[in-house]
């Protein structure tokens, strides 16, 4: 009987406790992010194919009836941030860049461009690496570096990019649209690395 009463005295002094707002514990917080951290994992470039078709002149597509592309830039050299996977990669080789607007007199069709694109580059062998918005970690390597190739992009922040490669016995061509853009137009980038040894 003695135990009961003791108990009951307990529980009412913690009710008591209660009644005057003492805070609850507060929960335990959560651990720190370790470099354990999931991060984009490395893009495995031997698992797209190597295709055997002919590629043909650099840069390798035509824009389709009903588009133009009126100034485009070329640079022998140029370096440019690609994501396949999700994973930052910096490349670099002859460069091409359009933006890709309806033929005058034509209707603007995002959605067929896009498709009409995506069909030459998988006709060469060519396999979608990534489509999304600009990951972190690349927008972050933008802000810091600052590079030469975001000056032809309309504004890459908001939008979204689908980019593709396509390897061959002795190069990777990444080809990057830029869409979904505020503006009747796409971005069309083209890379070609050359892998082939260098002449001493």
């Amino acid at each position: 009987m003695k135990r009961l009463v003791g108990f009951a005295v307990v529980m009412a002094l913690g009710a008591c406790s209660q009644a005057k707002g003492d805070a609850p514990p507060a929960p335990a917080e959560a651990p720190a992010a370790t470099a354990e951290t999931p991060q984009a994992a490395p893009f495995d470039m031997q698992a797209v194919p190597v295709s055997t078709r002919d590629l043909g002149a650099f840069p390798f597509l035509h824009l389709p009836e009903g588009f133009a592309g009126p100034n485009a830039t070329d640079q022998a050299l140029e370096i440019k941030y690609v994501f396949p996977g999700g994973a930052l990669t910096a490349v670099e080789g002859r460069y091409r860049h359009i933006r890709v607007y309806a033929a005058k007199g034509a209707p603007w069709n995002e959605t067929l461009l896009l498709r009409r694109l995506e069909d030459q580059i998988k006709t060469l062998g060519g396999v979608q690496v990534y489509d999304g918005a600009l990951p972190d970690a690349v927008g972050a390597k933008i802000r810091a570096d600052n590079p030469r190739f975001v000056q032809d992009l309309y504004d890459p922040w908001p939008y979204r990019f689908r980019q593709y490669l396509i390897r061959t016995a002795d190069s990777r061509v990444w080809i990057e649209l830029g869409y979904g853009y505020n503006a009747e137009m796409v971005d069309l980038s083209i890379v070609q690395e050359d892998l082939a040894p260098k002449a001493n």
